[in-house]
């Protein structure tokens, strides 16, 4: 199932860059970017539990690709930053492809020296039937998103003035990527700079929707956190208020 994610990713956003650079079709280039910012976080943590063999819980393995991407991943372009180099579009697309690539290779070295390797895209589970066995996960996600589409409606500012200093700092980076200064907070400057060099959201709209919404995440760790600790236990609604803490 990697081997495939990553195989659609990125031939999905190969197509979607041509697109955006020949006719200004930005939409694939979000959608497929998003996925593609993910793949080094996917990609690293299916590697580690390749080779370690290590078996945790669904919400821990969610947890380590958040942590990977909004830290390891940042503070390697941070490195390299430091090192004078420009992380201007091409760079960017191009560290980030080695981010993702290596891990897949890897796994491959491994899957070979074991003969074990082949390609499955088999579901023993349909959507449908995954989508009742957790419709308390999907209650849960639906009210955050509710609460965050009113919050959207009825406050069209970033909540924070704070944000527009952070603001400032990523879009000054975005324009001039070997300007010095990426404010108090160099990680999340480049973090928020690279994802949108990647995928072509504006810098406010990363602040005002995509942050939030990403927060959702949140929300289906919590899940199966509780899922894992008591399996038998139905996780009832009233638990997943917990998530909006």
């Amino acid at each position: 199932l990697v081997y495939f994610v990553n195989l659609v990713t990125i031939a999905g956003y190969g197509i979607a860059f041509l697109l955006d650079r020949s006719f200004g079709i930005v939409f694939p280039r979000q959608l497929f970017g998003s996925i593609f910012f993910l793949l080094p976080a996917i990609n690293s943590v299916a590697l580690l539990k390749k080779f370690f063999r290590i078996r945790l819980p669904n919400s821990i393995w969610l947890l380590l690709i958040i942590v990977f991407t909004v830290t390891i991943l940042p503070l390697l372009l941070y490195f390299i930053y430091l090192r004078g180099t420009s992380l201007a579009e091409s760079r960017v697309i191009y560290y980030l492809s080695i981010c993702s690539v290596l891990p897949i290779v890897l796994m491959h070295i491994k899957d070979l020296r074991e003969q074990r390797y082949r390609l499955t895209l088999s579901t023993q589970i349909g959507l449908k039937d995954r989508l009742l066995r957790h419709r308390s996960l999907v209650w849960a996600l639906g009210a955050y998103f509710l609460v965050i589409a009113i919050n959207f409606i009825l406050y069209r500012f970033i909540p924070e003035a704070d944000g527009y200093n952070y603001l400032k700092h990523v879009e000054q980076f975005i324009q001039n990527s070997n300007a010095e200064g990426v404010g108090s907070r160099p990680l999340f400057t480049i973090l928020m700079a690279s994802f949108a060099i990647i995928t072509k959201i504006a810098p406010y709209a990363l602040f005002k929707y995509l942050i939030p919404l990403g927060l959702g995440t949140l929300v289906i760790v919590n899940y199966f956190f509780l899922l894992n600790h008591d399996p038998k236990q139905k996780v009832d609604g009233i638990y997943m208020i917990e998530s909006f803490q």
